[in-house]
C-alpha cells in the first residue's frame, strides 16, 4: 500500500459527506456558514452550499498561490490551508459556473471536522480508509519519508502564460524532469 496524496483525499470527500448526511448531521443544501459561521468571506459563508463545493460550482479558487508556495513546508492542517485562500475573491458567483476547486475541498474538510468533532485526517482514516482496507494510507508530509508513497504531481507547464485565474496554478518556472522532449526522428509532431 502507499501513502495517500491530496487527490486521494479529495476523491474521498463525497463518502464522508454522504455518511454525515445519512446520519442527519448535514444537508447538501446547507451553506458553509451553517458550520463555519466565522468564515471571513461573507459570500461563501452565506451562499455557497455543500453541494456546490462537491460539484466545483462554488466559485472558490485554489490554495496553490504565492502564500502556499512561500509556506508549503509548514502547511499541515485544514486551518493552515484555509488561511491560504479564505480572504480571496470568488472566481464566479456561486452556482453560475464550474471550475476545479481544491479550496472547495479544503472547505469540505473543515465542515467534516466541525460536524464530526474529529480532525479531518482522523475522520478519513477511521471512516473511509481503514474500512476500505487502506491501512497504510496517510496524509502527505514533506518531513517524513514513507516507503512506496504515492506523491501527487502535475504535468501542467507553469512557465508560460496561464489562462483563467492565476490562483489555479503555482508559480512559473522550470521543474526538474520537465525538459521538452524532441519528437522522434522523421516523426510527426
Amino acid at each position: 500500500e502507499s501513502g495517500a496524496t491530496e487527490h486521494v483525499q479529495q476523491a474521498a470527500h463525497p463518502q464522508p459527506i454522504r455518511q454525515l448526511e445519512q446520519a442527519g448531521k448535514l444537508s447538501l443544501s446547507d451553506t458553509v456558514g451553517k458550520f463555519l459561521p466565522n468564515y471571513p468571506n461573507a459570500v461563501v459563508r452565506s451562499k455557497v452550499t455543500i453541494d456546490q463545493l462537491l460539484k466545483h460550482r462554488s466559485g472558490v479558487g485554489s490554495f496553490w498561490n504565492e502564500r502556499y508556495m512561500a509556506h508549503r513546508a509548514d502547511v499541515r492542517s485544514v486551518n493552515d490551508y484555509l488561511e491560504l485562500f479564505q480572504n480571496d475573491s470568488l472566481l464566479f458567483e456561486p452556482g453560475t459556473n464550474e471550475a476545479y476547486s481544491n479550496g472547495g475541498f479544503v472547505l469540505l474538510g473543515a465542515i467534516i471536522e466541525r460536524v464530526s468533532g474529529k480532525p479531518y485526517h482522523e475522520y478519513l482514516k477511521q471512516n473511509v480508509f481503514v474500512p476500505a482496507g487502506m491501512t497504510a494510507t496517510s496524509p502527505f508530509d514533506r518531513r517524513v519519508t514513507v516507503a512506496n508513497a504515492a506523491v501527487g504531481y502535475t504535468t501542467q507547464m507553469l512557465g508560460g502564460p496561464i489562462t483563467g485565474d492565476r490562483r489555479l496554478a503555482g508559480p512559473g518556472g522550470p521543474r526538474p524532469g520537465n525538459a521538452p522532449v524532441a519528437p522522434p526522428a522523421g516523426g510527426e509532431t
